[in-house]
């Protein structure tokens, strides 16, 4: 029950955004006087000159939301650089993005676009109003290794301090690859994090829709499953906050309306652990922007059996650090889904973490880990010494 207790309060507590964000998100998103309001508080109470990077990412959906409003202010020219430079930078992105998707397509690779650049083109249907520092392409796995060839053919490097193999891949989700010109993309092989099983997938693929992307043919998640995307995915510990999951979940439920099917998302909650993620943004959601969820949705996910390790996930997950990052998170999301009966012996979750650091940092050898161990803490101390000298 103690458990239970700490886990809710880290609900209510730790979604990481500030007083002066919410106002933020309400002068960005609401229809009503209330966004009005919200922009005046907003403007009263922070110096923009010295605003911090995650509002400023808001900044394009504020100038489209003031613009609705009729608000003239002095500040909208600011507004509208940023717009105009989101708006490019996706432009440029969107070109990147197309070139993948035509080469998957040719090979016969099925694709599905994720994350920012679909939430761009089916929801907020404007290309420069949601910032994207990337875009996110998802295959299957018996596709995985054909597009990992074909990117590195068409000059993509994975850019990530961890390999990308056959270990990697049973716990990781995506890996991130750079061209020439320092685009970014993620290739994902899974769409969540939490739940990385060769069959955790199969269910988005087959509900997903068909999307024509200037002419050439890939697929995206359907409304229920985007919205179930952003909100499991939106909660927990970022270096940079992560509050604009909160505009992607009003603008989904906004423009999906009532083919949100709320049975779908609760089960998908429940047969994946991740009901507690989803329990803190809905009731977020709601208590923000007085968004309406059926009452019954909100009781049913209230009333779903949490496993011990769920909590103990979702624990670390709200409260990561620079120093430890994902990995508890990542570990014990890892017995739930790789090992469901390690409930049941310390001793056996003990024999399970070489095997897990084994594949998360992706050692061909047991025999590796301890010189893998001495380099991650060697580099996550010099990270936080420079942090430290920096902020001196």
């Amino acid at each position: 029950m103690q458990r239970m207790k700490k886990v809710n309060s880290a609900i209510d507590n730790a979604l990481g955004i500030t007083a002066s964000q919410e106002l933020l998100l309400r002068a960005s998103i609401l229809k009503t006087q209330e966004a009005i309001s919200a922009w005046k508080a907003f403007k009263e109470n922070v110096d923009i000159d010295l605003i911090d990077p995650a509002s400023m990412r808001m900044f394009p959906l504020l100038y489209r939301n003031l613009i609705f409003h009729k608000i003239e202010d002095p500040e909208m020219d600011r507004f509208k650089g940023v717009y105009r430079q989101s708006w490019y930078r996706n432009q440029m992105l969107f070109h990147r993005m197309l070139s993948v998707l035509n080469i998957f397509h040719e090979a016969g690779i099925r694709t599905m676009v994720l994350k920012g650049a679909a939430l761009s083109l089916i929801y907020y249907k404007d290309r420069g109003v949601r910032p994207m520092a990337d875009f996110d392409v998802m295959v299957g796995m018996k596709d995985l290794e054909p597009a990992i060839g074909l990117l590195l053919k068409a000059g993509w490097e994975p850019f990530e301090t961890r390999p990308l193999n056959s270990f990697t891949q049973k716990v990781r989700h995506a890996h991130n690859f750079r061209d020439g010109k320092l685009n970014q993309f993620d290739l994902h092989w899974h769409l969540l994090p939490e739940f990385c099983t060769e069959s955790s997938d199969n269910d988005f693929w087959d509900k997903s829709v068909d999307l024509n992307l200037d002419g050439v043919s890939t697929s995206t998640l359907n409304h229920t499953d985007h919205l179930f995307h952003v909100l499991v995915h939106g909660t927990g510990w970022n270096r940079v906050s992560s509050m604009r999951w909160v505009a992607d979940a009003a603008v989904i439920m906004s423009e999906a309306g009532d083919s949100i099917d709320w049975q779908r998302l609760s089960r998908l909650a429940r047969e994946r652990s991740l009901s507690l993620s989803l329990k803190s943004s809905l009731n977020y959601l709601c208590g923000l922007l007085n968004i309406a969820v059926p009452p019954s949705v909100l009781r049913e996910i209230e009333a779903i059996p949490v496993l011990k390790y769920e909590a103990k996930a979702y624990y670390s997950k709200m409260n990561g650090n620079r120093f430890s990052g994902t990995l508890p998170s990542d570990f014990f999301r890892y017995l739930i889904y790789a090992h469901p009966d390690s409930n049941k012996s310390f001793w056996g979750r003990t024999v399970i973490f070489p095997e897990f650091l084994r594949y998360y940092w992706g050692n061909e050898s047991f025999w590796q880990l301890p010189g893998s161990m001495i380099s991650k803490m060697r580099r996550r101390i010099r990270f936080k010494l420079n942090e430290n000298r920096a902020g001196a």
